[in-house]
């Protein structure tokens, strides 16, 4: 479980996923519009 974690948390840390993850909760998108 740690490293699930782990992983997750390094995902976060990227400002473009974090960026990405905002835009998806504002409106639901296709893959082509992120």
């Amino acid at each position: 479980m740690s490293a699930d974690l782990d992983t997750v948390f390094a995902a976060l840390a990227d400002p473009t996923r974090r960026a990405i993850l905002a835009m998806l909760l504002e409106d639901d998108m296709a893959v082509t519009d992120v």
